[in-house]
């Protein structure tokens, strides 16, 4: 797929990381520009239900981290599978 992976300056280094998953929904982005790492979490739908902004980090597991935001979206027709 082209999904976009990383994101680099005119040096090579690494600035902006992304990770999708199976579904090729963007799970995580690792963001040296903002100084964070954000998780993004989906219903079984695609719907994105969550969203998880960490102070930045490589680490694999973030369970023992505290998110400094947590966003939670909403949808007007909570029947809705997806439109």
């Amino acid at each position: 797929m082209g999904f976009i992976k990383n994101i680099k300056d005119i040096y090579d280094n690494l600035l902006v990381a992304y990770k999708y998953d199976d579904y090729n929904q963007m799970i995580r982005e690792n963001n040296k520009v903002l100084d964070e790492t954000i998780l993004y979490f989906y219903d079984d739908n695609g719907n994105i239900q969550k969203q998880e902004v960490y102070n930045f980090t490589t680490a694999k597991n973030l369970s023992k981290i505290a998110p400094k935001n947590v966003v939670h979206y909403e949808y007007a027709d909570k029947k809705c599978t997806d439109k």
